[in-house]
């Protein structure tokens, strides 16, 4: 399931290009511009980010990144679910 695009700092979208590389620490520095409405906080600073994340490069040239992150929600009857 797709729930969101990764957007570079400078606005534009991470493509599979030979000089763009998509690490786990540019993902949680996208994922820290994400604000959840439950807090108020972005998804780092609400621990909501269960584990690091998982970036798979691409094995041909046109296929798109695979990047996997597990979320924890702070209580087991939030609306926002």
């Amino acid at each position: 399931m797709i729930i969101g695009r990764i957007i570079a700092p400078s606005g534009r979208r991470l493509k599979n290009r030979n000089n763009v590389v998509l690490y786990p620490k540019k993902v949680m520095e996208a994922l820290a511009t994400v604000m959840y409405a439950g807090t108020k906080k972005n998804l780092v600073a609400s621990e909501m980010v269960a584990d690091t994340p998982s970036v798979a490069a691409p094995v041909q040239d046109g296929e798109p990144w695979q990047v996997k992150v597990v979320l924890t929600f702070p209580r087991n009857t939030d609306p926002f679910l």
